[in-house]
């Protein structure tokens, strides 16, 4: 039976009739009861990926891999919290024993004491005792020692003798252990870590999403550069029918006829190519989303990718990444551990320096019932109070420890910055990338638009020419005219559907680097990562704000090309870490530990409040009694996307109709409708 995974939820427009398989029924063999020819959105696909796989899958090139992270690390994470938990957990001990003891003649109990070389004890102990938050310790118990004795021979007191006693002993950390924080830490720090594997995750699952949506645009990319040459293929045939029946008349020579052919034979050539390109784009997609894997399904993609420019704001996408990128918060995660580690060696340093006090309840009979009666008037009793203090001369031991937490954190805040560093240059790229490839679509498109005119026109040239003349053969014109069209034709509309298959890949690497792609298709975990409590206790990270126009570089400019509207910004900021870190070689000046009570610290499945572009409802389905793997719910229905007018503000910089403060939330429509951009002006 396999635990819950209360981590995981796809929150929307899955169809109740789908519902994930699990592990003890899944196999290579089994994956969505698709067939040659039926449709599959890219809402669809990613469905499948999520449905029918407990790992997730992404893209390594042109190869599937699986992700390390999985939904299983979370809840296996989570249970290293109830384990610091039970440190302050009662503890109830009892003990009984009966003993005889039976020494030979003229033994004796001590020099000169002569005892009896018989006697029976009884010993019976109980007690509870806990460890408070402040490092206290308490017992209460009873405890007499022994709580029988009897002489079979006699002996001047009671016989049988009956002891009771009742204790109560407190003992107080004054400086080592002593204090919420040191003991509240290891509670914490496995908080932090199963926040860290729920990252992690979520890393894993930003991965699958962009892949599939990768392989998706791939793939509809090369059947529209396929699509193309299947409408060519008639009419190179046709050229070639023509030439054959031009020689055959005496109007044309061989080598025009080879020509024809040669188009021909490239055209095929081409066509081979592309059903291999088409193949292994279906292989890499069937094996993201589950797809069997012993035949071959060949989908009709119904999702068009959008064509419409993409308005962004440099600076909020680095704040959204700084908030949200799985990689980025799991620095921030591990930079907290290693200043509890800190606060927690800084206290082993101290000496131990440890309050203890004792009472004790006593009584005597020779029946039980009176002992205890006796001890419960505590008319006889026992007290004790002192210090305890100790510490290891040179004290070698918790400095090295404590140097080491230092380099620790020191490490880890150099990494913090190089990684907020590089994301900064990650963004810019990406940024750069973006508006160079939208700017090649749109030149591409225009060139594919031209050469469908160009074709067209080489066409009835072909089939009209013009009488040959002395010096002039117009017929050969036009089939050498006709084939440079076909080929220019082909080749244009193939790039300008890679390029618009690239450019919106890169969207969705912008978004994973963000780390807002869940909330495109409205994917959300069950147990969003990093509740406000524990988010506020990370390392706080500069973000850098926007300079005025007039101070950006002057090639750094927005420039409006003459529209009035940009679409894309390119500045470069600086992102440092928060000044408070300090330099590394000075411990880390951060700010108190919240103290949420005990039972908040444990690390129960929680329902993240629904965004306005998803819902949350139901849970997970249920077999022999346990949640097990993805939710799926019913679809949302909506409407065709529609692209908000952006709104310039006065500095010249456009704001990002998208951006929302939300952790998951859509940034592009959620559906592939294509959304078509205003053509430019023909010449």
């Amino acid at each position: 039976m396999l635990p819950s995974l209360p981590q995981v939820e796809l929150c929307s427009y899955v169809s109740e009739g789908h519902s994930r398989a699990s592990a003890n029924e899944s196999s290579p063999f089994k994956g969505p009861a698709l067939a040659n020819g039926d449709t599959l959105s890219i809402d669809e696909a990613l469905r499948f990926a999520l449905e029918y796989s407990d790992i997730a899958r992404s893209l390594d090139g042109d190869e599937v891999v699986l992700e390390q992270a999985t939904g299983y690390d979370a809840p296996i994470s989570s249970e290293t919290v109830r384990q610091a938990l039970a440190a302050f957990d009662t503890s109830l001990d009892t003990s009984f024993s009966w003993n005889r003891f039976e020494g030979p003649p003229n033994s004796f109990f001590g020099p000169g004491i002569d005892r009896e070389d018989r006697r029976d004890e009884a010993t019976f102990a109980t007690g509870l005792s806990k460890l408070w938050q402040r490092g206290t310790q308490t017992r209460v118990g009873y405890n007499p020692s022994p709580g029988y004795l009897f002489f079979p021979g006699g002996s001047t007191g009671f016989n049988p003798t009956h002891v009771s006693a009742f204790e109560v002993e407190v003992r107080q950390p004054l400086l080592q252990g002593g204090g919420l924080e040191v003991n509240r830490a290891p509670i914490l720090v496995a908080q932090l870590q199963t926040d860290q594997s729920a990252w992690e995750f979520k890393e894993a699952l930003l991965e699958m999403v962009q892949s599939v949506e990768k392989a998706y645009w791939e793939l509809y990319a090369a059947r529209v550069a396929r699509r193309v040459l299947e409408e060519q293929s008639p009419m190179i045939e046709e050229v070639v029918r023509v030439e054959e029946a031009n020689m055959a008349a005496d109007r044309s020579v061989k080598a025009d006829v080879a020509k024809a052919r040669t188009q021909l034979y490239r055209l095929r050539q081409r066509k081979v190519g592309a059903d291999r390109v088409i193949r292994e784009k279906e292989i890499q997609l069937g094996s993201l989303i589950g797809l069997s894997a012993h035949r071959r399904v060949s989908l009709e993609l119904t999702t068009q990718p959008p064509t419409a420019p993409m308005l962004f704001d440099k600076y909020a996408s680095i704040e959204r990444a700084i908030n949200n990128q799985p990689l980025l918060v799991q620095r921030r995660i591990r930079t907290r551990i290693r200043e509890l580690e800190i606060r927690v060696a800084s206290n082993q340093y101290l000496p131990k320096l440890d309050l203890q006090a004792l009472y004790r309840a006593n009584g005597l009979e020779d029946d039980l019932g009176n002992a205890l009666e006796m001890m419960v008037e505590q008319d006889f009793y026992d007290w004790q109070f002192g210090a305890a203090f100790s510490v290891p001369l040179g004290r070698n031991g918790p400095r090295a420890r404590l140097r080491e937490a230092e380099l620790q954190l020191a490490r880890e805040q150099a990494q913090l910055r190089e990684q907020v560093r590089l994301t900064v240059f990650e963004i810019t790229e990406i940024h750069t990338r973006i508006e160079a490839l939208y700017a090649e679509y749109r030149v591409a498109k225009e060139r594919e638009n031209q050469a469908k005119q160009w074709l067209e026109g080489a066409q009835i040239r072909y089939k009209n020419p013009p009488p040959a003349g002395r010096t002039v053969n117009w017929m050969v014109i036009a089939l050498n005219d006709l084939l440079l069209a076909l080929q220019g034709s082909s080749d244009a509309a193939e790039e300008a559907a890679v390029l618009l298959a690239e450019y919106n890949t890169e969207l969705a690497r912008l978004q994973q680097v963000e780390g807002n792609l869940l909330g495109k298709y409205n994917v959300c975990l069950l147990d969003e990562p990093l509740t406000n409590q524990v988010k506020e206790q990370l390392p706080a990270i500069a973000i850098p704000k926007q300079q005025p126009a007039e101070e950006l570089p002057k090639n750094e400019k927005v420039d409006n090309g003459g529209s009035g509207r940009n679409a894309f910004m390119a500045v470069s900021p600086e992102v440092a870490l928060d000044a408070r870190l300090g330099p590394w070689w000075l411990p880390a000046q951060v700010e108190p530990i919240l103290e949420p009570a005990p039972a908040e610290l444990e690390l129960l499945p929680q329902l993240k409040p629904p965004q306005a572009n998803a819902r949350i409802k139901g849970v997970s389905p249920v077999k022999n009694g346990e949640q097990v793997g993805w939710t799926v719910l019913p679809p949302l229905v909506s409407a065709s996307p529609v692209v908000p007018t952006p709104k310039v503000p006065k500095a010249g910089v456009v704001d990002n109709p998208y951006v929302t403060s939300s952790i998951s939330t859509a940034v592009l429509p959620s559906q592939g409708g294509e959304a078509s951009s205003p053509e430019p002006p023909r010449h």
